[in-house]
């Protein structure tokens, strides 16, 4: 991967997600979040509503996930 290829991967991401082993992951969408997480998007979007992040529980694995919104920045 090629610097303009990480800078415009980097301008995608859209969502960070810590699981409760402090492993953090990225993601473009909140349906690809929702994907791996096993917790439904709609839940996870209404409660990152107005707020910096939320906490979620994966009802399949009981595992907890800190999920925050990124802010979007404009490249040049």
């Amino acid at each position: 991967m090629n610097e303009t290829e990480l800078v415009q991967f980097c301008s995608e991401i859209r969502y960070l997600v810590v699981d409760e082993y402090q492993q953090a992951f990225v993601f473009k969408t909140l349906r690809e979040t929702a994907d791996m997480i096993g917790v439904n998007y709609t839940t996870i979007s209404k409660k990152l509503n107005g707020d910096a992040l939320c906490v979620v529980t994966s009802k399949a694995s009981g595992c907890s996930y800190v999920v925050t919104k990124l802010s979007s920045t404009s490249s040049s």
